[in-house]
């Protein structure tokens, strides 16, 4: 039975200017698993995660990261099992140099400085990026500076891998990359948790969808059943993904019958259509023979 890596409990949260973010958010990410909190802006997603990184601690309720109350007493042991890649890389760069802002986790973990120039080495030619590691943080594109950011939690070699809207103002190419290396971590049996608006793309690396809106959970089930029920996704603030909703039409104009939960995944949606032209076709075909 796989543990439970990050959980809340009942957690509500306030911001100093009165801004309620969480109420009552519950939920469970087990080992190994790819979990996508999927909700519109200000449904409360990123201070989700922020409070498992603990940047930020519950007004009542609990969180816990590897079996561990997070609190302000144990926040740094805490912190060394847990990556967290911001929305806006510039949150995560402030060195001199991205060989610095790299070596800046590891280093901070007291490890020695072989181990140190190993795991930043590393991480860089992870992303690709390993040409820009003397450069300085701010004259990086910003395709190359969220690589950076993700170099930075590469280096710590964390147990949980927290990513704030990932592929947001990306290019398709940079957005690409990420996505490839949310999947690649998730095959490696990482524990992965992303906070995202992205129907349309990331649930499709995911084990589990959570929607989230209003600082609620809305849903949590396989991502191909919760975003099958449109109304759900419409009360959220959500749209259905382009492949759920095209097959969803088919359906609704008597085109093909095609088995729900719809597919969120272009080659899973390209079987169901084929399968259902091959029964609508089997008996003509049989009269044939």
């Amino acid at each position: 039975m796989r543990s439970v890596v990050l959980e809340a409990d009942d957690v509500w949260f306030t911001y100093p200017d009165g801004t309620q973010a969480l109420k009552g958010v519950s939920f469970k990410v087990f080992e190994g698993e790819t979990v996508v909190l999927l909700g519109p802006s200000g449904a409360g997603k990123s201070t989700v995660l922020l409070h498992f990184a603990g940047i930020l601690f519950p007004s009542s309720g609990s969180v816990y990261v590897c079996g561990e109350k997070v609190s302000r007493r144990n926040v740094k042991e805490v912190r060394r099992h847990v990556g967290l890649v911001f929305q806006n890389p510039e949150s995560q760069l402030f060195c001199p140099t991205v060989w610095d802002d790299v070596a800046f986790g590891p280093t901070s973990m007291g490890l020695p400085a072989n181990e140190v120039e190993r795991r930043v080495k590393r991480a860089l030619e992870a992303v690709g990026i390993l040409e820009c590691a003397w450069k300085h943080p701010h004259h990086l594109s910003f395709g190359e500076k969220r690589r950076a950011a993700l170099a930075t939690v590469l280096s710590m070699s964390p147990d949980v891998y927290l990513f704030d809207e990932p592929t947001a103002n990306l290019d398709p190419r940079n957005a690409f990359f990420v996505i490839e290396k949310i999947a690649e971590l998730s095959g490696e049996g990482k524990t992965v948790l992303v906070a995202t608006h992205d129907v349309d793309v990331l649930p499709q690396v995911a084990s589990r969808v959570i929607i989230m809106s209003g600082g609620r959970v809305f849903s949590d089930g396989e991502p191909e059943k919760v975003l099958s029920d449109f109304k759900l996704i419409a009360e959220a603030g959500l749209r259905p993904p382009v492949i759920t909703s095209f097959l969803h039409s088919l359906n609704e104009e008597g085109i093909l019958n095609v088995d729900e939960p719809y597919s969120i995944s272009q080659q899973k949606a390209k079987q169901k259509v084929k399968e259902s032209i091959e029964k609508l076709l089997k008996p003509y075909l049989m009269k044939q023979t």
